[in-house]
């Protein structure tokens, strides 16, 4: 795939050392910008023991959404999206919001003509929707970028309806190989002369279980729960290690050089069996909102 993120871009966000929130976010709306569906890509094709994609679990986790109106928060390109219209049916109404100008328009053609979908560009921590005015908000694998994540879980708050329900699945790198290849890449960025320690995405918060328990606790929230699960991505190491190369976001500014070596580092890592199965561990969230 073309790298599309400029090298003028690549060299002001090395110029500026220490990046601030706000310059990640742009970094990562340059990202999705210039690989759209790069999370579909990855993701789309992991299944759990019951053969659920993650996104049908998300679905799922929310419970009956028929008729409601649901807001599917940093949308990409669309395959929760797709999900929920067909969930709430044509008496309801999906609301998907995302920061890529690039992601929607994959988005809105892959729902294209489907009456119950309005789509939005605008910020996590920005929506533009009235107060109460959702039933239920789903964010799959974006919660764990956003950056400070308060205002998102403000925004939340204020946008859900009473007793209505925000669920999330975030990433989980603490275990297994899945987290082992992310360190490798972490150790390429160096290589490279970048400073990982200022190029981390999201606010710390999201990354641990009890703190984001304290973020929706009442009296906004009611009830609070997360788990982890597992879901497999199978492919020959070379095609498993072709996909996370691409899906980590910071491979984008390694040299091509440095790049090659950590495709072989992980090609290494994954086997040498015809049929690599590699699990991913993965965190549900779900929050109801309290009964005001």
């Amino acid at each position: 795939m073309t790298n599309k993120l400029t090298e003028s871009s690549i060299e002001r966000l090395r110029s500026l050392k220490r990046p601030t929130p706000k310059d990640l976010e742009s970094f990562l709306v340059e990202f999705h910008n210039s690989k759209p569906g790069i999370t579909e890509n990855t993701f789309g094709a992991c299944r759990t023991g019951e053969g659920l994609s993650s996104y049908q679990v998300l679905v799922d986790l929310a419970g009956n959404l028929v008729g409601a109106t649901v807001v599917d928060l940093a949308c990409g390109n669309g395959a929760l999206t797709h999900l929920l219209a067909d969930q709430v049916g044509t008496g309801g109404k999906v609301i998907a919001i995302d920061m890529s100008k690039s992601e929607l328009s994959l988005a809105r053609e892959r729902l294209a003509g489907r009456a119950n979908v309005q789509f939005i560009e605008a910020a996590a921590a920005d929506i533009p929707l009235s107060p109460r005015s959702a039933q239920a908000i789903l964010c799959h694998l974006a919660l764990m970028l956003f950056n400070p994540i308060a205002p998102v879980v403000a925004e939340i708050t204020r946008v859900l309806q009473p007793n209505g329900v925000f669920a999330a699945i975030v990433t989980e790198f603490s275990t297994s190989t899945f987290g082992e290849l992310r360190s490798l890449l972490l150790d390429s960025l160096k290589i490279d002369g970048w400073e990982p320690q200022y190029l981390a995405l999201g606010d710390p918060q999201t990354k641990d279980p009890a703190r984001l328990r304290a973020l929706f606790a009442p009296p906004n929230f009611d009830s609070f729960d997360s788990n982890l699960f597992q879901v497999v991505l199978r492919g020959s190491a070379s095609e498993l290690s072709d996909l996370l190369i691409e899906f980590f976001y910071h491979t984008i500014l390694l040299t091509e050089q440095t790049r090659e070596k950590l495709r072989r580092k992980c090609e290494s890592i994954l086997g040498i069996e015809s049929t690599v199965e590699l699990p991913i561990f993965l965190r549900t969230i779900i929050a109801r909102r309290s009964d005001e």
